[in-house]
């Protein structure tokens, strides 16, 4: 399964994507495949299956394969 951490070092700043991994079952800190930053604030993992990929006209992303989760779009 894929997973995705967000992480954030500062309070008033959104969770940024730092890195996506696949892993079987449910992933500890210590199967991260990054080393733990004592700056981070607040980190979150989400399995691939919980997030809806939205575009930025609104439509869902439906189809299966890469999403476009690695760009960034302007607010």
């Amino acid at each position: 399964m894929t997973y995705h951490l967000y992480v954030r070092t500062a309070y008033a700043d959104p969770l940024e994507r730092l890195t996506s991994f696949e892993h079987d079952g449910v992933p500890r800190l210590e199967d991260l495949p990054v080393e733990v930053d004592p700056a981070w604030l607040e980190a979150v993992l989400i399995p691939d299956e919980a997030i809806t990929w939205v575009l930025r006209d609104g439509d869902l992303v439906t189809e299966p394969g890469p999403r476009p989760a690695t760009e960034e779009v302007p607010a």
